[in-house]
């Protein structure tokens, strides 16, 4: 084949795998192609194309997760609200009502500012995503915090696993209440988390909020 025909990637993957001992010629004609493509600008312009390509993707990442966080958190303090107002009130209902406040709130925020791509909405965002990883239950405490949804993977007694996935929002908390243990993770928040600490999103405001800190520092002076 003509590597004038190959794609650039096509063309690094031929000069990785052919054997120049036994074909020199061959080899030769790959280096020689992507150096005419590297001396007219092409390596560089389709560099910028991919890097591009992948901003265009992470920004989509990181408005998609802030906005789930903005729709999750309405949705989430409606339905615990409305249950809790069901069940009627008492002392344990009325903290439930402050508890589901205050999450529907650091979820509500954390989008908001996710947003406007700043560096604390990032760091809201890992905190409200966090609560939402582990959901335990067990002889002495149980956690639950589900915003929206939650697909999981599950442990528990006695040698229990597997999978499953929940569309409810959901809030329970509680001490002493003597149940199996039993713990899940959140396969679906945990892998926002990490797509988001890894993204060029994050770097991005982390780099902008420096450079606020460096010119405070400087008018300051």
């Amino acid at each position: 084949m003509n590597p004038k025909d190959y794609s650039t990637d096509e063309l690094y993957e031929a000069l990785e795998s052919v054997d120049g001992a036994r074909f020199p010629e061959r080899k030769a004609e790959l280096e020689s192609e992507l150096q005419v493509r590297r001396d007219s600008g092409r390596l560089e312009e389709e560099e910028k194309q991919r890097r591009e390509e992948r901003a265009a993707s992470e920004a989509g990442l990181r408005s998609f997760i802030a906005w789930y966080q903005l729709v999750s958190s309405l949705i989430f303090a409606g339905v615990v609200l409305l249950s809790l107002f069901a069940s009627g009130f008492g002392p344990g209902s009325i903290l439930a009502g402050a508890i589901t406040i205050i999450l529907g709130g650091l979820s509500f925020m954390a989008g908001m500012r996710l947003r406007k791509n700043v560096l604390s909405g990032y760091y809201l965002t890992f905190l409200s995503l966090g609560l939402q990883v582990v959901s335990l239950t067990s002889a002495v405490f149980t956690w639950n915090y589900t915003a929206l949804a939650r697909f999981s993977f599950y442990i528990g007694e006695p040698f229990a696993f597997g999978f499953n996935f929940l569309l409810s929002p959901s809030f329970y908390m509680s001490f002493n209440v003597g149940d199996p243990l039993r713990a899940s993770f959140d396969i679906l928040t945990l892998a926002m988390i990490v797509l988001l600490f890894g993204s060029g999103e994050y770097s991005k405001a982390k780099k902008a909020n420096k450079a606020l800190k460096q010119d405070a520092l400087k008018r300051a002076a």
